[in-house]
C-alpha cells in the first residue's frame, strides 16, 4: 500500500533472509557497541528516531541510534496502524525519500484500507493496521541493514558542549560519544510525565518500561539554556 517497488530493494532482500529464520531474535542482536566519535548522534529508537538515523546514515554520515533497548526499536502503541488522514500521505512522502516505514509496513500489515473513499481525492487517506511484532522485527532488520549506521544501548544523560556548540553526548554509564550533530527524538522520554487524579504526577509514557526509562531530563534543560 505504501511502498513502492525499486528495481533492487535492499529492504527486501534482507526481509526475505530473514523470513527464512536466518536470524537471531535475541534483544541485542546486531548491536555494536563502540566508544567513537560520529557525524550525527540520534537519541531515541521510536519511528521518528529510526527514520531520522536511517536518512543520515544513508547520506554517507557516520551515525549512531542511541535507544534504552535495541528490542524495543520499531514498537508500535495498542492501536497499530501506520497512515490514516493525517498521516499517509506522510508515511508516502517518507518512502519517496527511501525511508524505512512504508516498507516495514507493507510487510507486516494485517489489513489495508483507503479511508473516506466515497469522498473526494483531498479527503482520502491510506491506512495499514500491522501486526505489532511483525512491524517490530522488519524496522529491527532494517536498522541491522543499514550501512554507516551503529546502535548504541544506553541512556543519554547529559549534553557535552564545545564553545556554545554541542560537541556529543554523555551516557549514564559515563561513556562519551562525540558529534558534530545531535538530533533528539526522545518523544514521551523528554520529561514524560503521567498525570493522575488521585495522585501526584509521577514520570511515565510507554507501557511496559520502567521508570527510570523517563528521566530523560538532560534534553529540555539543554533545549531552554540554548534559548
Amino acid at each position: 500500500m505504501f511502498h513502492v517497488k525499486r528495481r533492487f530493494d535492499r529492504f527486501s532482500v534482507a526481509l526475505k533472509w530473514m523470513s527464512c529464520g536466518q536470524w537471531d531474535r535475541g534483544p541485542t542482536c546486531g548491536v555494536r557497541f563502540v566508544n567513537l566519535r560520529f557525524d550525527v548522534i540520534v537519541v531515541g529508537g521510536g519511528h521518528a528516531g529510526c527514520e531520522a538515523a536511517a536518512a543520515a546514515a544513508r547520506m554517507g554520515a557516520k551515525t549512531a541510534l542511541v535507544t534504552h533497548r535495541f528490542a524495543t526499536v520499531g514498537a508500535m502503541s495498542c492501536n497499530p496502524a501506520i497512515g490514516g488522514l493525517g498521516k499517509g500521505h506522510l508515511v508516502r512522502e517518507i518512502d519517496a525519500l527511501d525511508g524505512l516505514m512504508a516498507r516495514a509496513a507493507d510487510c507486516a500489515g494485517i489489513q489495508f484500507r483507503v479511508l473516506n473513499r466515497r469522498k473526494g481525492p483531498a479527503v482520502r487517506g491510506p491506512r495499514a493496521q500491522a501486526d505489532r511484532k511483525l512491524y517490530a522485527a522488519a524496522m529491527q532488520q532494517a536498522i541491522r541493514a543499514t550501512a554507516n549506521l551503529t546502535v548504541i544501548e544506553g541512556e543519554a544523560d547529559d549534553a557535552i558542549i564545545n564553545g556554545g556548540c554541542i560537541a556529543g553526548i554523555r551516557l549514564a554509564d559515563s561513556r562519551g560519544l562525540g558529534a558534530g550533530a545531535v538530533v533528539l527524538t526522545t518523544g514521551t522520554f523528554l520529561r514524560g510525565l503521567i498525570l493522575s487524579v488521585s495522585a501526584r504526577p509521577r514520570p511515565g509514557g510507554s507501557v511496559k518500561l520502567p521508570p527510570w526509562a523517563y528521566r530523560t531530563r538532560w534534553g529540555a534543560s539543554v533545549l531552554r539554556s540554548a534559548g
